[in-house]
């Protein structure tokens, strides 16, 4: 397991938010990533003066990693669920992307699938879903409007 600078974490970055679909990652990318944190977090800790220059440098790049991290999960999890929901509404989506996920994001993208199938009411919402854009093709769940339970007027 080598090590993943910040530098790398950019790099994958930048390449997810390039394209509309997951890119090849090492397997173990988020476990070297959080690794790197954590040594870098030790490494701060291990500072007789947190507030010298060096040790902010280091709590600086922990967090630019720390946040990298979390960007990197949240784009892949939105790709990842789009495509369980293509898969739902039996839509087409590139069986080559789920070879492109971390065995983790496999795990997730399985689990979402298979709760289609498995909760009637879900079942309900995405056939309810796929007859609205039957009747309007510009339809989109963005588009929905949510109001919370205490806006709606009992008669």
């Amino acid at each position: 397991m080598g090590s993943l600078g910040l530098d790398d974490l950019r790099i994958i970055l930048l390449s997810e938010r390039e394209t509309g679909r997951l890119t090849s990652v090492a397997p173990d990318l988020f476990d070297r990533g959080h690794a790197e944190l954590a040594s870098l977090i030790s490494k701060v800790y291990a500072f007789e003066d947190p507030l010298s220059e060096e040790a902010r440098s280091l709590i600086e790049e922990t967090l630019a990693i720390k946040e990298t991290l979390r960007e990197l999960f949240a784009l892949r999890s939105r790709k990842i669920l789009a495509l369980t929901i293509m898969h739902a509404e039996g839509n087409y989506y590139d069986r080559e992307e789920v070879k492109r996920m971390v065995p983790v994001e496999k795990e997730m993208f399985e689990t979402v699938t298979a709760s289609f199938t498995m909760f009637p009411i879900v079942k309900k919402i995405v056939e309810s879903m796929k007859q609205s854009k039957a009747v309007n093709p510009g339809w989109s769940p963005k588009k929905i409007r949510v109001l919370h339970p205490s806006c709606i007027q009992h008669r």
